[in-house]
């Protein structure tokens, strides 16, 4: 039953958390680009703005759930892709949900004592940690990613490097068995 208070709690609250969240969010970002991300309202001039705002409102909802549905990943996936491109270290990348931990300390840590919901407390922030676990495997898969295209690019440049000094070149893995 207090279980069920926690999360009704929680689920009150809802907006004002992700707000808060997401300016937790977006404060890891240099000043001048948080600012933007926080002003700029078009989700088409601000698309990493947008898709912060949107992914941590939908990431928050399925927390609240007993059980996340399958949509979690997407949700993840929409936040730690751009953060994987824009160069965050792992632990940078992930950071966010760490912060959602303290967030909700900071706020209600007198209504989880007053109410004793140190254990369904503790049941929240596991589901966070299972999803930092999961953010940090999207955001390795995303590096690999990249990291595959850059490998590309570069035999694809030293292929036509080679072409162009007349070496002549079957294929582009002829230079990866070299």
């Amino acid at each position: 039953m207090a279980l069920k208070e926690f999360y009704d709690f929680l689920s009150k609250r809802k907006e004002e958390i992700t707000d808060k969240w997401f300016e937790m969010v977006i404060n890891t970002y240099p000043h001048d680009t948080a600012v933007f991300f926080s002003t700029q309202k078009d989700e088409f001039l601000n698309p990493v703005g947008s898709i912060l705002r949107k992914e941590l409102r939908n990431i928050f909802s399925e927390l609240l759930k007993e059980h996340a549905s399958e949509k979690i990943k997407e949700y993840l996936d929409g936040i730690i892709r751009v953060r994987a491109v824009q160069d965050f270290s792992p632990s940078g990348a992930i950071v966010i949900f760490q912060k959602l931990k303290n967030l909700l300390w900071d706020l209600y840590s007198q209504e989880i004592e007053k109410n004793l919901w140190f254990m369904e407390i503790r049941d929240f922030e596991e589901k966070i940690d299972q999803l930092m676990l999961l953010a940090f495997d999207i955001y390795m898969k995303c590096r690999e990613k990249l990291w595959e295209l850059k490998v590309k690019e570069a035999y694809a440049n030293i292929s036509n490097i080679l072409r162009l000094a007349g070496v002549k070149v079957e294929d582009d893995k002829t230079l990866k068995n070299q």
